[in-house]
């Protein structure tokens, strides 16, 4: 299998052999790619790379690995303006260079952070929710602002408020700075939070 990038009707490879996890930024031409154990084993991965997270790009720069553990999932974060990978060991944040962070993710979380475009914090969701950052660490990992099941998390472009919804049908929003949690009220189950700008 073979990934290629073309425009104006040119198209070059951008990885050969196979796959089988790929994202890209736009914006970069940067490519990371996940080959998992059993396509690293398999007759048609080629020049032996083996398992892990690899970066190229379209810029025709030879793929290197970033870890060689093995990557269930990968997104391009606009908002970060960073590559989120997650690995049997925990999630990533990977940078257009293919240097890459631990997170420290919360437990009990599950989906990908939700990035304040301004400030770069991280809102973590699932069997609570939890903010944190970037270089949030083991001895000051993410706080618990909410200690019930959260379904969607949105932050302002400022950073400056974060609204949630739970289980239980509600709307909250979270102001800064000490993100206390106030009921704006019942939504329905199927409605979904969303920033407008006027």
């Amino acid at each position: 299998m073979e990934s290629t990038w073309s425009q104006r009707g040119t198209s070059a490879p951008v990885w050969q052999g196979a796959f089988d996890r790929v994202t890209y930024d736009p914006q970069s031409g940067t490519v990371l790619v996940a080959v998992w154990a059993d396509t690293a084993a398999s007759e048609w991965c080629n020049a032996g790379r083996g398992q892990g997270l690899f970066r190229t790009g379209i810029d025709g720069a030879a793929p290197f690995r970033i870890v060689e553990d093995q990557v269930q999932e990968v997104i391009w974060s606009p908002e970060a303006q960073l590559f989120f990978a997650r690995t049997e060991a925990g999630v990533l944040a990977v940078s257009r260079a293919g240097e890459f962070i631990d997170l420290v993710v919360p437990p009990g979380s599950f989906g990908w952070p939700q990035v304040a475009v301004a400030t770069r914090e991280l809102a973590w969701r699932g069997d609570g929710l939890w903010l944190g950052t970037l270089t949030s660490s083991i001895d000051r990992p993410p706080r618990q602002i909410v200690s019930h099941r959260t379904l969607q998390a949105q932050w302002a472009p400022s950073g400056s408020h974060l609204l949630f919804t739970t289980a239980d049908e509600s709307l909250y929003v979270a102001e800064r700075p000490e993100f206390a949690p106030r009921l704006v009220g019942e939504i329905g189950a199927a409605a979904s939070a969303v920033w407008v700008m006027p």
